[in-house]
């Protein structure tokens, strides 16, 4: 049934997805589970075939960046490319599972995914399709569905554009993780953090500790949850509750 040549797994004959467990889908894909070769994967199959490109899924699979969970083995069935597996990542992404870690773990893994992106940039992809469905917090965060970064060696831009692609799906992670999705558009002194921090060079983890320090003293917040903060950033900027959908820039 299953065969491994070289980077690719073959499996001829009838596959049933119903065997599998589905833990997301897409537009375009549907992603399952398997275990192969006693490894935990993510399998994900493209609805179409031969809508992606095989030769840039193999040019992703060379990528080893931790916060970035790149193609590692392609699936053929019968003989058509059909998908690739990734490294299984437990937890859900953020659009699904509200994060809920504290300042510190958060400060930390932030500084870890935008040194992650620097690295990217210097290989010359773009990120694409950033949002908060296909970010993932399992010990770090995690960014999945890379199949759509594109080569761009041209491109002199990447740089910049990569740290403000990224710090603008952090701040959304940072945002809806302490609870204040309305707050940040309908409050000046937050709203302007937030812009300096979007278009004017404040840093990422500058604002968030700026935003620590509006209701804690310095260094005194790395142990307190996100939830936590935003209870506190409400009681203490008399911040009325509203229903609100997500933030989004």
């Amino acid at each position: 049934m299953y065969k491994l040549i070289g980077d690719k797994i073959r499996f001829n004959g009838k596959f049933d997805v119903n065997e599998l467990e589905c833990i997301g889908s897409g537009a375009n894909a549907i992603v399952y589970t398997i275990n192969f070769d006693s490894k935990k994967y993510a399998l994900k199959i493209f609805d179409i075939p031969g809508y992606w490109n095989s030769k840039e899924i193999g040019e992703l699979m060379n990528i080893s960046i931790e916060s970035f969970i790149m193609p590692e083995k392609k699936f053929y069935l019968n003989h058509r490319f059909r998908g690739y597996l990734m490294k299984f990542c437990n937890g859900k992404s953020l659009n699904k599972e509200k994060l809920n870690i504290t300042i510190g773990e958060f400060i930390n893994s932030s500084k870890k995914l935008l040194s992650d992106t620097n690295r990217l940039s210097e290989l010359n992809y773009v990120v694409e399709n950033l949002s908060l469905d296909n970010l993932i917090y399992d010990n770090g965060f995690k960014v999945i569905d890379t199949d759509l970064f594109e080569y761009q060696p041209n491109n002199k831009k990447i740089k910049e554009f990569n740290k403000k692609e990224m710090t603008i799906l952090l701040l959304t992670a940072f945002i809806n993780g302490i609870g204040l999705d309305h707050a940040f558009n309908r409050y000046p002194k937050l709203n302007n953090l937030k812009n300096n921090c979007i278009n004017n060079g404040l840093s990422f983890i500058t604002f968030v500790k700026i935003i620590c320090e509006l209701v804690y003293d310095k260094n005194k917040y790395n142990d307190i949850t996100l939830s936590d903060l935003g209870i506190k950033l409400k009681e203490e900027l008399g911040i009325e509750e509203k229903n609100y959908r997500n933030i989004s820039f």
